[in-house]
């Protein structure tokens, strides 16, 4: 005997209808779910069957939640492919799952062809999965459609390129695509992008706890995974008692949502939505989008419109450019900035085990190198991104994870030299800089005692002994470079004290047991013989207490190198 049961019609009003497998979670071979049919799963959170959404008339095959007063829709079988009337019907077979219509006409198939054995379940989770002799061959996660649920991702396979990504209604009458796709980007160090037609926004790269950007899925767990073959996204709930999803709906709002018993209404915890700033790189190259400013767009600090005039016809596209070139292998400072969405991360390099020291050195030594960052902010922070070229579609929010920009150095001479962090950066990377402008004021002085220039004479190195020299000697000693390597452990990192704009710098013990901090001139600097040639004369010049003593230098074969006096606090306290 029948079973006369009430249900939502999903965006409609309440209607009656008779029920032939109410309350049933599997269907095996042979089995049919007819329109009037419904397919609740064991632990009763979801029910499986036929709907219309909104005012329209059409039916499609979905699964919604079972328990709460509105029919919320969180899967669709047949999105493109609807059932004019009621005629239709869900079957099992060897096939798989098919969808017939009144002319026994299959309208969308599982393509999942099993034995005899095949066995179709809701599970608790709204998850409907194909069981042949209980392994699984189909499931209804791997083609999500504008809801995540709890233990469902999104996600690239990178060996087999299935992407699994969430698409937007059409309209809340019609569940087929619609403009939208939220889905993990497989290129580069993995961020979130929405795209939209022809056009597509992005949100922050994994921070190891989220997507700078994303909705906030308060306490539950989140989890990114990627590695060689697989990237994906997912999250579970901390609590079974409490509905929740992320819904992208047809405007293109993501939304994490929670079921709120005494309103019986979906409550939108937090969401994100379009706006001015959304579409990717709004304000061009080196250009900061912000909503809260009119106009919304202006250039980084430190950067110019390369176009003012169409700067001033709000035309962004061209962004903006260094007011003051950068040094490349000295000069170069890195200023902390914060308060921005990073920058996308498509052609980025990242390190998942280098600490923020290592990266910064890494940056440097690459003229194209512009910023750099921490890439994991827990623990206080770990692995290295690298960003090159221009940068890209930079947003203004309120994160506090810090970016480090590479400038030129003359960027500190303005309000931001008040942070005590920044001007160390400054006199570490600019020595030598600085010992130019001490020369200068040196000489000056000598001018006017009416001094006598002292000549210094440098000459590359063989591969011979070192000569030790009078203090009352002028000249510095040419060292050879078998000395050097031998007295640095052949540049071990072990024996590495930092690295500078000048290039990295090493601790040394010679033959005769006196320390040494040798400053090796980076492969990536642009200076030549001749400008090294000339700073050692000038450093040779300054001779001050206060100052560390320059004992000598190495030219010889690629190599060009600064001999300094050991210092054994490592500090210039």
């Amino acid at each position: 005997m029948e079973k006369l049961t009430f249900i939502f019609l999903c965006f409609g009003v309440l209607i009656p209808y008779f029920v032939t497998c109410a309350a049933v979670d599997n269907i095996a071979v042979n089995q049919i779910i007819k329109d009037s049919d419904t397919i609740v799963s064991a632990g009763g959170n979801f029910e499986l069957g036929f709907f219309s959404p909104g005012t329209s008339k059409n039916r499609y095959v979905g699964i919604w939640y079972n328990k709460i007063s509105t029919c919320t829709v969180v899967w669709v079988a047949n999105k493109e492919t609807p059932l004019i009337n009621k005629s239709g019907e869900l079957r099992i077979s060897q096939a798989g799952l098919q969808l017939f219509d009144g002319n026994n006409k299959v309208i969308w198939p599982t393509n999942s062809p099993g034995s005899v054995s095949l066995v179709a379940q809701l599970q608790n989770t709204g998850n409907l999965v194909l069981l042949d002799q209980e392994n699984s061959i189909w499931q209804s996660f791997d083609y999500p459609g504008d809801t995540l649920l709890s233990g469902m991702r999104i996600g690239i396979d990178l060996i087999t390129r299935k992407d699994r990504h969430l698409t937007s209604w059409k309209s809340t009458d019609d569940p087929s695509a619609g403009p939208y796709v939220l889905r993990v980007d497989p290129n580069g160090y993995p961020q979130m992008r929405e795209e939209q037609d022809d056009s597509w926004s992005r949100f922050g790269p994994w921070n190891g706890v989220t997507f700078s950007g994303m909705p906030n899925l308060g306490q539950n767990s989140i989890q990114f995974v990627f590695n060689e073959t697989e990237r994906y996204f997912e999250y579970e709930l901390v609590s079974n008692s409490i509905l929740t999803r992320m819904h992208l709906d047809p405007y293109g709002k993501i939304e994490y949502l929670n079921w709120i018993n005494q309103t019986q209404t979906w409550m939108a915890i937090s969401f994100t939505s379009i706006n001015n700033c959304s579409p990717y790189t709004i304000c061009g190259p080196n250009g900061v989008c912000d909503i809260n400013s009119a106009p919304s767009c202006k250039c980084l600090d430190g950067f110019k419109p390369k176009s003012h005039e169409e700067w001033d016809k709000t035309d962004w596209s061209n962004g903006c450019q260094r007011i003051e070139p950068l040094a490349c292998g000295y000069g170069d400072i890195f200023l902390n900035k914060s308060g921005v969405q990073f920058l996308d991360t498509n052609h980025s390099w990242y390190d998942q085990t280098m600490t923020l020291s290592e990266c910064e050195a890494r940056c440097r030594r690459n003229c194209s190198c512009v910023a750099y960052a921490n890439l994991d902010i827990r623990n206080g922070g770990s692995g290295c991104l690298l960003w090159f070229g221009d940068l890209m579609d930079i947003r203004a929010n309120d994160g506090t994870q810090s970016l480090y920009l590479r400038m030129h150095a003359s960027e500190l001479a303005g309000p931001r030299t008040n942070n005590k962090k920044q001007r160390i950066i400054l006199v570490m990377s600019t020595s030598l800089v600085v010992s130019i402008v001490s020369l200068a004021l040196y000489l000056a002085w000598r001018k006017k005692k009416g001094s006598h220039k002292i000549m210094l004479g440098l000459v590359p190195a063989q591969d011979v002994n070192y000569t030790t020299e009078s203090k009352e000697d002028k000249e510095l000693s040419s060292y050879s470079l078998s000395i050097i390597a031998k007295s640095t452990n052949n540049f071990s990192l072990d024996n590495k004290l930092g690295e500078g704009g000048f290039g990295p710098v090493y601790k040394g013990v010679l033959d005769d047991g006196q320390e040494i901090a040798v400053k090796r001139l980076s492969e990536t600097s642009t200076q030549g013989l001749d400008e090294f040639r000339n700073e050692v004369k000038f450093i040779a010049k300054l001779q001050h207490r206060n100052l560390v003593k320059l004992l000598g230098y190495c030219i010889q074969e690629n190599e060009r190198m600064l001999i300094y006096e050991y210092m054994a606090n490592k500090s210039l306290d």
